[in-house]
């Protein structure tokens, strides 16, 4: 009963809640290339380019670093 109870929860939630759903990604607007990128990434289509692309924006700092960093502030 109790699960069956938390299912009916989300239908409410669903039927109670409104929200537009966005139709466009602010952030690629205007950026033709990323959206390209993106696309080729969706797709499972990425080339040699996009791909040292991507790579060439990854953060080179360790996840240990941050959260000691973190921890003194």
């Amino acid at each position: 009963k109790t699960s069956l109870g938390a299912a009916n929860a989300v239908n409410i939630w669903k039927e109670a809640v409104e929200y537009d759903e966005p139709t466009n990604n602010e952030q690629q607007n205007g950026d033709e290339t990323f959206c390209k990128m993106l696309d080729s990434v969706r797709h499972g289509c990425v080339t040699d380019e996009t791909n040292h692309t991507l790579k060439s924006h990854i953060f080179k700092v360790s996840i240990q670093k941050n959260i000691r960093n973190s921890a003194v502030k």
